[in-house]
């Protein structure tokens, strides 16, 4: 109590000697508390930054502190016994000390990428545009190759400086890659069983001693077949099996094929072997294709064969195969007559002048033939009438000339390439069409107009067309003349 009123009558005698009024007085004591308080705070906040920052840089590696102005940096690295970051060091060439660490500590395939990235127009360039800059490579430490991820960022408050963070990121980026990886194989195996179909069975052989072990989730192989699931000598076990369940067509094919040494000269040329028969199954034939190739396991080496059942796609294939002739034939084919049509003369054209250039071509004629009064037939008796002339017409012409494709190239128009005995027999043939039209301009059946050029060194076919043409026309005008009696 003494020492207070002591000090209090002190401050009274310091007021008094200094003039200084009760008030004043008040305001200083209410400032010097206030000036505390805004300090303990300042403390307190320092301390809360440094505990938000130690937590922040824990995952941290390095960091570097640098003026982009002066190429000055501090370097700052992990305390592995504590687990914060310590200055390690300051130097003035931070972006020289780029090029030649990267020598050293950065895995070569990442280097060029590196220095590229560790200088200052660059950063400041890639700053500039959007604040922040960052990237992943690998780093050497101690033997050790691991990924770090480092970011750049500039300081709002004074541009020139910039902080680069490095963090270690092996675990994560391998993890990663792992779950990558496993999607990809997912991806691929669906993919393979999408493609590969429907597999019966497959065989996992220990090609050193032929010991084997099968594999198959169809009932109907299980029941058919007498295979054991573990067994040795698997080559001969299977050929055994093939006399009772291949099919007798495909047996000896078969037994040629599968052998050891094929399968595994086959399998050390391109890498896979396949063989495709038929087989038994519950009394009925069915397609399948056998496949085999080498895969690396853990107890080493092993022939994975496989017989997938493609029975399916093979019937289908061959649906497939008889629609196509059957299209093709139904394009080069006249609907009305069953002649060839236009399009098939015009591709024999075509082959035949390839011929002609290689100088190859053989003895041929083109024979040209027009059905005479079709148009009146047409207009007197109407179109169906019409149809069942040029047919009864077309059969003429195909019964004189049996050995040799005839076309309809017109509405009236037929030609024929008169080869082997057709041409042999040329003077023949174009006699009895002479001989049928004299009997039809006497019965009024149907006139058949004709004329024929062979080929003499021609330099393509259509200089043949056109003689024989020519000469069908004044076939022609002779025959209307014979039938009008003049």
């Amino acid at each position: 109590m003494q020492t207070e009123n002591s000090n209090a009558g002190t401050e009274r005698n310091a007021l008094s000697n200094k003039n200084i009024t009760t008030r004043e007085y008040a305001d200083l004591l209410q400032e010097n508390e206030r000036l505390r308080k805004a300090c303990k705070k300042e403390r307190s906040n320092g301390i809360i930054y440094a505990h938000i920052a130690h937590a922040l840089t824990r995952d941290y590696t390095d960091l570097f502190y640098v003026n982009m102005d002066t190429d000055e940096y501090i370097e700052y690295v992990t305390d592995d016994a504590r687990g914060v970051l310590v200055e390690r060091r300051r130097a003035a060439d931070f972006f020289e000390s780029c090029g030649r660490e990267a020598r050293l500590y950065v895995h070569p395939e990442d280097q060029e990428a590196f220095v590229h990235a560790m200088n200052r127009d660059f950063l400041t360039e890639a700053l500039d545009r959007s604040g922040v800059f960052d990237m992943t490579y690998r780093r050497i430490k101690d033997g050790r190759t691991f990924y770090v991820q480092m970011k750049v960022s500039r300081m709002k408050d004074d541009p020139r400086f910039i902080v680069i963070a490095v963090s270690d990121i092996d675990e994560l980026v391998k993890k990663r890659r792992t779950e990558e990886r496993i999607r990809e194989e997912r991806m691929i195996y669906a993919r393979l069983h999408a493609i590969t179909g429907n597999y019966i069975v497959i065989y996992v052989v220990d090609p050193d001693t032929d010991t084997y072990r099968v594999f198959s989730s169809v009932t109907a192989y299980k029941e058919n077949s007498s295979l054991v699931r573990k067994g040795k000598d698997f080559f001969e076990k299977v050929r055994e099996v093939a006399w009772q369940y291949s099919y007798p067509a495909d047996l000896s094919r078969f037994l040629a094929v599968f052998t050891k040494e094929n399968i595994m000269a086959e399998i050390e040329r391109s890498g896979i072997f396949t063989l495709s028969y038929r087989y038994m199954m519950k009394g009925k034939p069915i397609h399948v294709q056998m496949k085999a190739a080498m895969v690396e396991e853990k107890e080493g080496p092993r022939l994975i064969v496989g017989l997938n059942d493609i029975d399916v796609q093979v019937r289908q294939e061959k649906l497939i195969e008889e629609r196509l002739a059957e299209a093709q034939v139904q394009a080069t084919v006249d609907a009305l007559t069953g002649v060839k049509n236009k399009h098939a003369y015009l591709e024999a054209e075509s082959q035949m002048d390839s011929l002609i250039a290689e100088h190859c071509a053989p003895l041929f004629a083109i024979v040209m033939l027009d059905i005479n009064d079709l148009k009146k037939v047409n207009d007197t008796a109407g179109h169906q009438a019409g149809d069942q002339y040029l047919r009864d017409a077309s059969k003429i012409i195909c019964d004189i000339f049996k050995h040799s494709p005839v076309f309809r190239i017109g509405g009236d128009e037929f030609a024929v390439i008169a080869q082997g005995t057709d041409y042999a027999c040329l003077e023949e043939r174009l006699g009895k069409m002479q001989d049928h039209n004299a009997q039809a301009l006497v019965s009024g059946g149907i006139v058949i107009a004709c004329g024929m050029a062979k080929f003499e060194n021609d330099t393509c076919i259509a200089t043949v067309f056109e003689r024989a043409d020519h000469t069908m026309y004044e076939n022609k005008s002779r025959l209307k003349a014979e039938r009008n009696g003049q």
